[in-house]
């Protein structure tokens, strides 16, 4: 197991070498009493979502809120927006180094429930708040958000009904996340929903879970009026059943990859991901081979592809590589033990990722490589608050 060194000793002991220097010091010396304290900082806690975007910047979610770094994660900024609490039911998209949203739920019943979503197009400076009425009676939760640009958007959330349904609601923005219009609400007879991805400005992908025994992976599309086409896909020759579906990836040029979460056929209780290909906007998919054993809870992303083909997905705590899209995957040797209770991995090149490991609500690890996965350096990483 591969363990980091924890941050913040160090500068206790400068910090109090500091105080005790200032104090045997005569009080002709006013420079160093009026140094200002340093700013307080708390260590990284719980990541639920990691999306960076270049070597030096990057935005993550989770239990300290809203997060931006612009050092390559060793010290973030808290940028939640001003007086909003995340509880535990809200989504994020982050679209590059200055764009995006937060959408938000109120965890207690009330008779006028809403959604609220804010925007930023500034890095987190300054948050725009669009309020989402549904009429609902029961507690809500905001499950996905996807944008296809800077303009449109789509939303997945719980439908307006009684507590606990499997219904959910599809909202659309054509204006950057000002103004929301409900495309379609449905309600599932079994399984229930998982996320959507954003095809097009058009086009919406909503993937769900599958309860059935010896079900095949399920994937919806809906358009901006509210029509669907659903797709029953095929079942992989190494998977038994597929009861999971994560959102779809897709990059230009209508290239896209689904992963599905299901039973190997090598023996009960080992899991595998499959990754299905699209070349054309997700009109068709096709199977490639399993990638090796995994333990991925829902819409955790223990995964990353920064193309069509190059990608890397982490197994049992080990780290695999594909460079043909998921038809074959190779281990990559490492120096660092991806074990975690959430694991989050975000490459930006072939060679510079991140893997956020969050152990607790409390702990989270930031490793970074330089190598594409080989060698690892944990990051001391810190929370402005």
């Amino acid at each position: 197991m591969f363990i980091p060194t924890l941050g913040g000793r160090t500068l206790s002991r400068l910090a109090a070498s500091a105080i005790a220097a200032a104090a045997s010091m005569s009080l002709a010396a006013p420079v160093l009493a009026q140094t200002a304290p340093r700013p307080h900082t708390q260590p990284l806690a719980a990541v639920s979502a990691l999306h960076m975007v270049s070597v030096s910047t990057g935005w993550a979610i989770g239990a300290q809120g809203v997060l931006r770094t612009a050092d390559g994660g060793l010290l973030w900024h808290t940028v939640t927006p001003r007086g909003v609490r995340l509880a535990g039911n809200d989504c994020a998209y982050f679209l590059n180094a200055q764009t995006a949203w937060v959408a938000t739920a109120p965890m207690t019943v009330s008779s006028h429930s809403t959604i609220t979503v804010y925007s930023t197009h500034d890095a987190g400076r300054i948050w725009r708040r669009s309020v989402i009425p549904t009429g609902a009676d029961n507690e809500l939760t905001t499950w996905s958000l996807s944008f296809s640009g800077a303009r449109t958007g789509w939303l997945l959330g719980d439908s307006p009904g009684a507590a606990g349904s499997m219904g959910f609601t599809i909202w659309r923005s054509g204006d950057g996340g000002v103004h929301w219009h409900a495309v379609t609400s449905v309600r599932l007879s079994g399984g229930d929903k998982i996320g959507i991805a954003a095809a097009s400005p058009y086009r919406v992908f909503l993937t769900s879970t599958n309860p059935v025994s010896g079900a095949r992976p399920t994937v919806a599309q809906y358009d901006a009026a509210g029509r669907s086409v659903k797709f029953s896909l095929p079942l992989c020759q190494s998977i038994a059943n597929a009861p999971v579906a994560d959102p779809p990836i897709f990059f230009p040029g209508g290239y896209g990859l689904l992963p599905v979460h299901g039973t190997n056929t090598t023996g009960p209780g080992i899991n595998s991901v499959v990754y299905y290909a699209t070349h054309n906007g997700g009109v068709t998919w096709s199977c490639t081979h399993a990638a090796p054993g995994d333990t991925v809870s829902f819409l955790y992303r223990s995964y990353s592809f920064i193309s069509p083909r190059e990608g890397w997905s982490e197994a049992n705590g080990r780290l695999y590589r594909t460079t043909d899209g998921g038809m074959t995957w190779r281990r990559q040797p490492s120096n660092l033990a991806l074990s975690a209770w959430n694991v989050n991995l975000q490459f930006v090149s072939p060679k510079l990722g991140w893997a956020a490991l969050t152990f607790s609500q409390n702990t989270c690890w930031l490793a970074r490589t330089s190598d594409g996965g080989r060698l690892w350096r944990t990051l001391p990483a810190r929370v402005l608050s």
